[in-house]
């Protein structure tokens, strides 16, 4: 055992085996469990802001559509330029005509990969936030495991029944070595 703070003791008596005589630190334990309780809360509102379908609806899926656009009016730009070249091949259409349908076409092209680059970073970045989350899933569930152990760790339990005669009282400061009841076998 080692020192704490006896949070509870049973009264002097009968108890049978597997009944709890003593607890040491249960203020640290609870207050413990309190903080792994309220980052799983916050974890679970992380969770459902990156549930797949909201995911879909208010970040990627506007994202696809404005990369849907931009194909759209690359491919637009790409026919005018085609009949804009028809033109000026039979003489309809001027240097300068030409000119600008080819530069609506790199405008539409730079448009194209910016929303391509930027679905792809949104998708890593959504990607790699649901890997954190999982991580940070794994690791909280094992620190509430540990706690739950030290819970349990930090509770005295009559090995048989017996009279248990107290030597402390609640809230008192022990060390490693005092003694906290005494255990009389049977009855």
């Amino acid at each position: 055992m080692a020192d704490g703070y006896v949070s509870s003791i049973r009264e002097n008596g009968l108890l049978n085996a597997g009944d709890t005589a003593f607890v040491l630190n249960q203020s640290d334990t609870d207050l413990e469990a309190f903080r792994l309780q309220q980052d799983m809360i916050l974890l679970t509102l992380t969770h459902k802001r990156l549930d797949e379908g909201r995911v879909e609806k208010h970040v990627l899926g506007p994202l696809k559509r404005a990369l849907e656009i931009s194909l759209v009016g690359m491919k637009q730009a790409e026919v005018v330029l085609k009949a804009v070249k028809d033109e000026f091949s039979a003489s309809y259409a001027l240097k300068a005509d030409v000119a600008s349908a080819e530069k609506s076409v790199i405008e539409r092209s730079v448009v194209l990969n910016k929303a391509k680059i930027e679905l792809n970073a949104k998708t890593r970045q959504v990607l790699a936030q649901r890997t954190r989350m999982n991580k940070n899933l794994a690791s909280l569930k094992e620190l509430i495991r540990l706690n739950i152990q030290k819970a349990e760790m930090s509770r005295f339990l009559m090995p048989w029944s017996g009279n248990i005669s107290c030597r402390t009282f609640a809230g008192a400061f022990v060390e490693a070595g005092d003694v906290i009841c005494t255990i009389t076998p049977g009855a």
